[in-house]
Formats: structure tokens, C-alpha cells, sequence
């Protein structure tokens, strides 16, 4: 990396730079607006710096974890498809931390919105370049919290809401709220819970493989450590298992049938739809996907599988063939999603939906 300075700075730089933004803002606000843009200013440089480890093996490691039973190292996956997520993660985000200090420049409580701005940046670079998949998944959680904070950030606004903010006649009684504000925590907190229904999904698989891996890292599961293909397999469990972490996928990319959350998302102030909705979060879901598609790539390849599989199983070899119906199942929800979300968003009256809906169809 560049000037050879440790790689886990990329992710301490922004998560730890989070803490400072409501201490600097008690001495000096335009300093404090500018902290997430200037900090994470320099994880993308740090980040664009990667470029020059496309193709190494060498795998930054430290100890987080280790007790009899249960070791769990923090690693740093540095391969094309980390480097190139972390690349436009940085970068999006320090374009829209720029934007922001003007954008929120005469709003109140900015310690709290650029605490949490800066916290979600840290939170993607942590998901991406991590080859542990339990540190991944706590930095999929801190957007998730960062996400809720700010889709429901003018939660104190006491004017009525408009007449007609979902783009429909307001027939359902619970859509009707007194205060834009409520409208607005309403749009938070149904964000938060939808997408943690995936997350719940998520969790359950990840802890299903490390049953039969006995590692977190996804460079373990590439080598198909302790043939937890086949045996899975074997089981009846594998596919299972990968619907399980797509569950997470969907949830987070809004795809069907947990689409919902993100047109009323767009509550929140235009910075944090940027950031969230069209920028960052929302990828997060297919990269996971993509990362899995490389692993499972990998772990079909890995030791020849084949070899140990059992016999009068139809797919004897136990390879990429047993994941055909989980490639499937991808294809068809992005594909429901795609054609339905556009359809939605042709017959929007609301250009901040039309754009959620667009973005959805995308990620389809």
C-alpha cells in the first residue's frame, strides 16, 4: 500500500474518525463538517493505492479471536473484485461527504449526521475488504444502524407531512401521520426492520458453514476447507444454506419480495439517499452475491471435489453443477425485481421515488 503504511488503516481511518466529528464540533462546526470528507479523503487514496496489489497472495492477518475452540483472525482480502468495490465505495463517498457540507451546511444536530455519514463509509470499507465473514458482517450491521439513523434523521420536524407523500390516495390508516417528522421516523424504522429480516437469514447461514468449515474467512471456504462442499452437499444442505446469505442480498439491495423499505427510504435528507440508496448500501447485497459466486467458483475447483463425494448422489462430483439451481433462483428474483420496480417507477409521482425505483430495477 501506499508508503507501506499498514492496510487496516483504510477501515480505522473513517470508523475511528466518526468518534472525533461530535468532539471537534463542540470547537469549531465547519471543521467538523469536513472531517468525513478529509478522512475519508485519504481512505480513498489509500484505497486507489490497492491497485498495485491486484494479483498478490499476501493476505494482511491479524489475531482477533483465539480461544480453544474458536479462532477467528482479522484478514484483508486484497483481490479484484475487494479492490475494485473498495475503489468506488471510497470514492462515492468522499464525493458525497463534499456535497454534504454545503447541502446540510444550515441544518441542526450536523454532529449527528456526519458521525453517522462517516461511520456508514467506515462500515462498506469494512465489509468489502474483509476475508473474515463475521468482521464483513459487522460492518454490513453498521451501515444497517448508520442507514436507520439517517433515513429518520429529520425525525423533529413538526409541520404536516404532504398530502400525498408515497405517490397514492392515503387509505392505509397508518400511512396518515400528524408530523412529517413521524412520517420520517416511520420511513427509519421500517428500513431498519425490513432489512433485518435478511439479516436474520443472513446470520443463520453463516454460522451453518462455519458448522461444517470451522472458519469465518472466505479464502477457507475457496479452498473448500474440510470438504464443506461435498459434505453439505451430502446433507442436503448446501443450497440451503446459500439462499440463506442471498436472503441478506435481498434485503440489503431491496430486491423481491423485500423491495419496500427503500422508495420510503427516500425520506431522508438528498445526501443520505445518495449515499444509501444509489452510492454505496445497496451494493452491498451484490457484492455479496458476487463474492459468493467467486467462492463457490473456487471451492467446486478446490481439491477436486468430485473425489470425495458419494456415489449414487445424481451430481456424483459435487461441483459447480449443484449450484445451477442457486445461480437460478439469483437470476429470477433480479430479473421479478428489475421488470417490476421499473414498471413502478414509470407510474410514480414522486421524482425522489422515481429514482429509488430506478435504482432498484438496476440492482436487479
Amino acid at each position: 500500500m501506499l508508503f507501506g503504511l499498514p492496510y487496516y488503516l483504510i477501515l480505522v481511518i473513517p470508523l475511528a474518525g466518526s468518534l472525533l466529528v461530535p468532539v471537534v464540533g463542540r470547537f469549531n462546526e465547519k471543521l467538523r463538517d469536513w472531517i468525513p470528507a478529509i478522512l475519508m479523503g485519504i481512505s480513498m487514496v489509500l484505497c486507489w493505492s490497492l491497485i498495485q496489489d491486484f494479483g498478490t497472495t499476501h493476505m494482511p492477518h491479524w489475531e482477533w479471536i483465539n480461544i480453544p475452540g474458536l479462532y477467528v483472525p482479522f484478514e484483508m482480502l486484497l483481490d479484484p473484485l475487494s479492490i475494485i468495490m473498495a475503489i468506488l465505495s471510497s470514492t462515492l463517498c468522499f464525493l458525497i461527504y463534499v456535497y454534504s457540507t454545503e447541502y446540510m451546511a444550515h441544518e441542526e444536530d450536523r454532529d449527528r449526521f456526519f458521525f453517522l455519514m462517516l461511520a456508514f463509509g467506515g462500515g462498506m470499507l469494512t465489509l468489502v475488504l474483509s476475508n473474515n465473514l463475521l468482521i464483513a458482517f459487522i460492518g454490513w450491521e453498521i451501515m444497517g444502524f448508520c442507514s436507520y439513523g439517517l433515513i429518520g434523521f429529520w425525525n423533529d420536524k413538526r409541520n404536516p407531512p404532504e398530502e400525498d407523500p408515497l405517490g397514492y390516495e392515503q387509505s392505509n390508516p397508518l400511512l396518515k401521520f400528524e408530523t412529517e417528522g413521524e412520517y420520517n421516523t416511520h420511513c427509519g424504522t421500517k428500513a431498519f426492520i425490513v432489512t433485518r429480516v435478511g439479516d436474520a437469514f443472513m446470520l443463520g447461514g453463516i454460522l451453518l458453514l462455519f458448522t461444517f468449515t470451522g472458519s469465518f474467512l472466505f479464502t477457507d471456504l475457496a479452498s473448500n476447507l474440510n470438504n464443506w462442499w461435498g459434505t453439505m452437499a451430502a446433507w442436503g444442505l448446501l443450497i440451503p444454506v446459500l439462499v440463506l446469505i442471498f436472503a441478506g442480498a435481498i434485503g440489503k439491495s431491496g430486491q423481491a419480495p423485500l423491495q419496500v423499505w427503500l422508495p420510503e427510504a427516500m425520506a431522508g435528507p438528498t445526501a443520505v439517499s445518495a449515499l444509501i440508496h444509489a452510492a454505496t448500501m445497496v451494493k452491498a447485497g451484490v457484492y455479496i452475491s458476487a463474492r459468493f459466486l467467486v467462492t463457490i467458483v473456487e471451492a467446486t475447483s478446490a481439491g477436486h471435489v468430485g473425489e470425495h463425494a458419494i456415489g449414487f448422489f445424481p451430481l456424483q462430483a459435487f461441483g459447480i453443477e449443484m449450484a445451477v439451481s442457486f445461480f437460478i433462483l439469483v437470476a429470477v428474483v433480479g430479473g421479478i425485481t428489475a421488470f417490476m420496480t421499473a414498471t413502478m417507477g414509470m407510474v410514480s409521482n414522486e421524482l425522489k421515488q422515481v429514482l429509488a425505483f430506478s435504482t432498484l430495477s438496476q440492482l436487479g
